[in-house]
Order: structure tokens, then C-alpha cells, then sequence
């Protein structure tokens, strides 16, 4: 941090008040008569003196530190912060559960918008996707993403004003680049989907905003209700951002009137819960006796990995930072005494999001806590607390110690940044596959052997069928690359041959006999051992062997061999498999490579 950069509220002038010059300057006061009160005159004076030196020393607090067009500054911030991330995420594509909705988007109905996606209450995100579906469609993912980068930048603004009214500029600023270029949190950063957390995030603070302070008139309580409505009906994100404003409104003085709009919400929200959310928790023991001593470890855990995330440093760091967290808090809290009630809102929350979180999630085992989703919600709660305690602390006035800050700021955000990067060059691998991938299904789309209820891509959308992801691309259209037979060969084999094994799975079963108009047979070794031809598609193959016999077929298209593992029969003594390979429409041989430990005879019929 630049010396000339912050500066402060003036104090006095350039020079001390007991300095010399200053004594010339000042005039002298006339003496005065009047009497001393009881107590006498050092009791008179003794407490103006101790607020000017109370006032004098919050001067020099980090809390007081004022930075020049600091908004232009954050506005800027929020600007790149949505660039950084369209690019980073230039090869990403519609991915995992989008595809629930992108297949279904064109026949929702109203109640539709309030069924939950995962147990959450998605109405929000879901008008999201209508609304580009119907106006850009499939073509390009970029405004999906924009529309969650937009709407992350603008929880960062709205997280620095909160901040700023009780840290100051510096603290802020400091954790706001930190939120908005959070890589611990990526999952909340690159993925499109995830505009309905982010907008919880949003729309939660903008509540919390409105109803903390000092006068909080009618018009915004209102506000903060309905921004606490479209938070919930964001996701399930927006719970926690209730109790941060119940907790809140509950430590004021007129806690009755500022109740009223987190009153409605709870009751807006159990209502929606008994109507629509109850289904979706079936199955699920939330209050067994596993899933409470599972919170043990689950909380302690993603609160963990929140305050580490914070600072750019992953989970295993976890179980460092939280005990020097948790230490740091409470001698700033003893020493500072705040009176902040958002300290304990955020507190609360904080602890709140992982308790339930955990009763949704920790059957699928405690690391549950640890996901990069959470990571990013729960940061704002940790940074509130952070400004809170820390915003008496005096500013840095030698160089070491300011040096220090900043290069510990500057370390934090490189960790994130690199965290965020690292993120998205691992996922890019998986995009440019299900890109092959489906314009693999494509090409195979009138195939007489393509099953259409198959689900070609189960890795990154496994519930998408064919027949969902043809009427989903003539619906919305689509930027997958269109495939003929020639240009085949120019995707990945694996990739090729992983579609048509999902999609055009090969007929085998037990037979009689082989029929007497086979022909191309050939042999395999008296030892056993494997044998590969060349079948064209919609052909049968028939397998007999002199003995009992377990064989393994493979089929594939494309490349030397398959990626996958075969399929194993049994074949009785002098028995007969036959098999038929499906048919392409587009005049292209299968491999068939027969594996097995005695001799087997195949023929082609």
C-alpha cells in the first residue's frame, strides 16, 4: 500500500499543538473566573480529554483510512472481475445438471418454476435460463456465464459497501478483491449453473444491508423483505442470509419492526417448503443418529475450509487456520469490545449454513463440506467478521509493517487467482470431450441401431438421453461441431467409441447352432488367446467353441482397439453365441475383437 494512497481525516494540522511554532501562533486565552465544580478542575476535565484521545486514536485506525474514488475503484474491480472469468471460462460448455433444465425448459409450466432442483428452491435461476433460452439459445454458453459473473460482481459490490461501513476503505477493498477473484470457491465462479447460489449471495447481503442500522425506515424494510424473498427463491443459500438479518434485527432496540420482513420470509419459504420442497428431502435422514454425529466433523470442517478459502489456501490448511481464526477473534474481540450486532449475525449464519448443509449432505460423507460451492458462500460471513474485529486495529505507519500487509493481501489473492486458474484448466478437458461427444450422437442421430432412450454423456449429463439432447438442439440450437463419416476420424477414438458403446450397444445372446450360409470364419489358437475382424454394421457374428468356454467380445469403431472393457459370456460345450452388430446408416465396419483361454470359432453371417 502506497503511502500516498489512503489517506485520512485530518487531526489537528501539520504540526503538534505543543510544539513551538504552534504556541506562537495560537493566541492566548483570556483567563476566566468561573468556579470550579466539585470534584475540582481535574475532574472537570479528565473525560473531554479522554474523547479527544479516544477520537484522536480512531483516526489512525484501519477503519478510518479513507482511499480517493475508492467506488471507481471497486466498480473497475467488479468490471475485470467479469472479464477474468468469461475468459477463463471461454471452453466451457453446458455441463452436469443444466441439462435438467435445458431438456425441459421449453414445456415448464408455473408450478414448475417452484419444484426444487437438489432441495433447492430454484425459481429464480430457472427464469434465468428461460429467459436466455428463449432469446440466445444454445449457441454460445458466454451468456450464461455472463449472467452469473454479473451477478457475483455485483455481490461483491454490495459485500464492500457492507464491509466499508465497518471496516473502512482499505479493509474493504482488501476483501473484496479477495471475494470477487475467489479460486477457492470456483465452482461458484465458472459454472453458469451456479447463478442461483451466487444470486442467494446477492440478493441475501442486499437484505442484510437493508435492515441493519440505524434508522431503517419503512420503505426499506420493505426492500430487504423482497430482497430476502428472491434470495430464497434463489436457493437454499438464502436460509442463511435470513438468520444473519433474524440474528441482526433480534440484537436492536426496535427489533419488533425490523422482524417483520424476516418473519415473512421464514413463513413465505415453509410455506413453499410444505407445498413443494418437502418430496424432494424423501430418502433422506436428516435428524438420524448418524447424520448428527456426522455434524462433529462436518461443521469444524467446512467452517475450516471457508476462513481458509478466504485467503486463498485450500482445505488441507483448514485445521491450521481455524484455531488461529478462532484464537485471533477473540483477543481482537476482548480488546475492541464491538458492538456491531452484524458480528454475531455473521457468526451465526456462518456456523448455521454448515449445520444445515450438513443435514442435507453428510450422508454422502463429511468432505461434503469442503466443495468449492460452499466455500464461496460462506466467505462473506467470514470477512464481516474480519472487518468488524479488525477495524480498530492502528494503521501501519513504518514501511515493514505496511509492506507486510500488503504482501500478505497481494499473497492471498494470488493463491485465489492461481486457485481459480488451476480450476479451470483441469475442467477444460471434460468440455472439449462431451463437445465430441455429442457431435458424435449427432451424426448417429437416424441410426436404425441407435437406442434413443440411451444416455450417451453419463459422465457430465447423466440424465440426458438422446431423444432429449435432439429435441433440446432443434429447440435451442447448439455450437457442436456437425460430423460427417469422412470427418470422423478427427475425433478423439476413445471419445467416438465411448458414444456408440452408450448408445448402439451390441445384441448377444444364446443360439442353436450356427446357420449354413455363414462364411469369413476364422480360428483361435488351441491355447486361446484373441482374434479381431472386421464386421459390417447389422451383421451377426456367431461364436461356438469345443468346450465350456468364458469369452469376452469387444466392439468398437474407431482406432486399434477399445477403451472400454469387453462384455463376457459363458458358452456351454458346443454352444453358439450370436451376436449382431448395430446398424450405422452410415456404411461403417465395426472391430469385434474375441477374446478366450480355449478355442473358439467365429463366423460372420
Amino acid at each position: 500500500m502506497s503511502q500516498s494512497g489512503p489517506t485520512f481525516a485530518p487531526v489537528g494540522g501539520d504540526e503538534s499543538p505543543d510544539s513551538p511554532a504552534a504556541l506562537k501562533q495560537a493566541p492566548m486565552p483570556e483567563p476566566t473566573a468561573a468556579p470550579a465544580p466539585s470534584g475540582g478542575p481535574a475532574a472537570r476535565h479528565r473525560p473531554e480529554g479522554r474523547h479527544k484521545a479516544a477520537a484522536a486514536a480512531d483516526e489512525h485506525t484501519l477503519g478510518a483510512v479513507r482511499v480517493p474514488h475508492v467506488w471507481g475503484i471497486v466498480a473497475l474491480a467488479g468490471l475485470a472481475n467479469v472479464a477474468v472469468l468469461l475468459y477463463a471460462a471461454r471452453k466451457f460448455d453446458f455441463f452436469y445438471d443444466e441439462w435438467d433444465w435445458l431438456d425441459r425448459a421449453s414445456h415448464w409450466t408455473l408450478s414448475d418454476y417452484f419444484v426444487p432442483h437438489t432441495q433447492h428452491w430454484s425459481t429464480v435461476p430457472m427464469l434465468v435460463y428461460k429467459v436466455l433460452l428463449s432469446t440466445v439459445g444454445m449457441h454460445s454458453y458466454l451468456p450464461f456465464l455472463a449472467a452469473m459473473a454479473v451477478t457475483h460482481a455485483l455481490g461483491g459490490m454490495v459485500l464492500f459497501a457492507v464491509l466499508r461501513k465497518r471496516g473502512g476503505d482499505v479493509l474493504a477493498l482488501a476483501l473484496t478483491m479477495l471475494f470477487l477473484f475467489q479460486g477457492t470457491g470456483s465452482q461458484d465462479l465458472n459454472w453458469a449453473f451456479q447463478v442461483g447460489f451466487d444470486g442467494s449471495l446477492l440478493f441475501g447481503l442486499l437484505g442484510v444491508a437493508l435492515l441493519n442500522g440505524s434508522e431503517v425506515g419503512r420503505w426499506r424494510r420493505i426492500g430487504g423483505c423482497v430482497a430476502l424473498l428472491l434470495g430464497l427463491a434463489s436457493s437454499g443459500i438464502g436460509l442463511f442470509y435470513l438468520v444473519a438479518a433474524g440474528v441482526d434485527a433480534l440484537l436492536q432496540r426496535d427489533r419488533w419492526r425490523r422482524m417483520w420482513p424476516v418473519a415473512v420470509g421464514l413463513v413465505v419459504y415453509l410455506i413453499w417448503y410444505e407445498k413443494f420442497g418437502k418430496a424432494s428431502l424423501s430418502g433422506l435422514s436428516p435428524l438420524s443418529l448418524h447424520t448428527l454425529s456426522g455434524l462433529l466433523e462436518y461443521v469444524p470442517l467446512g467452517v475450516a475450509t471457508a476462513v481458509a478459502g478466504v485467503f486463498g489456501l485450500s482445505a488441507s490448511w483448514g485445521s491450521l487456520v481455524l484455531p488461529l481464526f478462532i484464537g485471533g477473534a477473540v483477543l481482537l474481540y476482548l480488546r475492541f469490545r464491538p458492538t456491531d450486532s452484524l458480528l454475531w449475525a455473521a457468526a451465526t449464519a456462518l456456523v448455521v449454513q454448515f449445520v444445515v448443509t450438513g443435514l442435507a449432505r453428510v450422508y454422502a460423507g463429511t468432505g461434503e463440506a469442503t466443495q468449492s460451492r460452499y466455500v464461496t458462500m460462506a466467505a462473506p460471513f467470514v470477512m464481516i467478521i474480519i472487518a468488524i474485529l479488525c477495524a480498530r486495529l492502528a494503521q501501519p505507519r513504518r514501511a515493514v509493517p505496511l509492506m507486510a500487509t500488503e504482501l500478505l493481501v497481494l499473497a492471498a489473492l494470488a493463491g485465489n487467482l492461481l486457485a481459480l486458474r488451476a480450476a479451470d484448466h483441469a475442467l477444460v478437458p471434460g468440455f472439449v470431450a462431451q463437445k465430441q461427444e455429442l457431435a458424435v450422437v449427432y451424426l448417429f442421430r437416424h441410426a436404425l441401431g441407435t437406442d434413443q432412450n440411451a444416455l450417451p454423456v453419463p459422465g457430465t449429463a447423466p440424465t440426458l438421453t438422446v431423444a432429449d439432447y435432439l429435441r433440446t438442439r432443434k429447440e435451442f440450437g447448439g455450437d457442436v461441431p456437425v460430423l460427417t463419416p469422412a470427418s470422423l476420424g478427427s475425433v478423439n477414438d476413445s471419445y467416438v467409441n465411448a458414444v456408440v458403446h452408450n448408445i448402439m450397444p451390441m445384441h448377444a445372446r444364446s443360439a442353436v447352432g450356427v446357420p449354413e450360409n455363414v462364411d469369413q470364419c476364422t480360428t483361435t489358437g488351441p491355447n486361446g488367446g484373441s482374434e479381431m475382424i472386421s464386421v459390417a454394421g447389422g451383421r451377426t457374428v456367431y461364436i461356438t467353441t469345443s468346450s465350456r468356454e468364458q469369452v469376452t467380445i469387444q466392439d468398437w469403431l474407431e482406432g486399434p482397439h477399445a477403451s472400454y472393457p469387453g462384455l463376457q459370456y459363458s458358452v456351454p460345450a458346443r454352444g453358439t453365441i450370436e451376436a449382431t452388430l448395430p446398424q450405422t446408416g452410415l456404411g461403417l465396419s465395426w472391430q469385434l475383437k474375441l477374446s478366450t483361454y480355449g478355442v473358439a470359432r467365429i463366423c460372420q453371417g
